[in-house]
């Protein structure tokens, strides 16, 4: 390019930053906080990845979930979605919940099961799970094994609901979903 045509072109931009998640999505970051894109994170061993922490399943406490952590891969940054890493420990399990977004999961680590709607699923590696709007759902490690497990959600999303004493006891009809759900 000539000198002239050089002063002249627009200068490159270094993508904008996107706003981070807010704390109400439970992502460790204070609302209006700017974090770059990450461009590349290097995965460690352990099922870990670089710079990236482990962090508590939900801030809320509880007893409603048993031995859990998560990491968030891709907190938006202008897809629209998350990408994060839930592991949970033999023996352990998420949430008993139910939310209007969808969730897209696949298993990395190990085997266990899953609750959705009042279907209980074996799981194992590279299995694909998808838990449509508004259906009950609950993951378990209950193989004797890690269940580490890709979960994709949209990045704007509403809150979990858990279930009523009511609601339980008609999940709870069903033999089955008795003896699998933990809450």
């Amino acid at each position: 390019m000539s000198s002239a045509a050089a002063a002249t072109a627009p200068a490159a931009q270094a993508p904008a930053a996107t706003p981070a998640p807010t704390a109400a999505h439970g992502h460790g970051h204070a609302a209006g906080e700017q974090q770059p894109p990450r461009i590349h994170i290097r995965a460690q061993d352990g099922y870990r990845w670089d710079e990236l922490p482990v962090l508590v399943y939900k801030e809320d406490g509880g007893t409603h979930f048993k031995s859990i952590t998560r990491q968030l891969l891709c907190p938006g940054q202008g897809l629209g979605c998350e990408l994060r890493y839930f592991e949970i420990e033999p023996g352990g399990h998420s949430t008993l919940e139910v939310h209007q977004h969808i969730h897209s999961v696949i298993i990395l680590r190990g085997r266990g099961q899953c609750l959705v709607g009042e279907t209980v699923y074996d799981l194992a590696l590279h299995d694909v799970i998808y838990i449509p709007t508004a259906t009950w759902h609950q993951f378990r490690a209950n193989q004797g094994e890690h269940l580490g497990f890709l979960c994709m959600v949209n990045h704007d999303r509403d809150r979990p609901t858990r279930p009523t004493e009511a609601v339980e006891a008609r999940l709870r009809q069903n033999p089955a979903v008795d003896g699998f759900i933990r809450t």
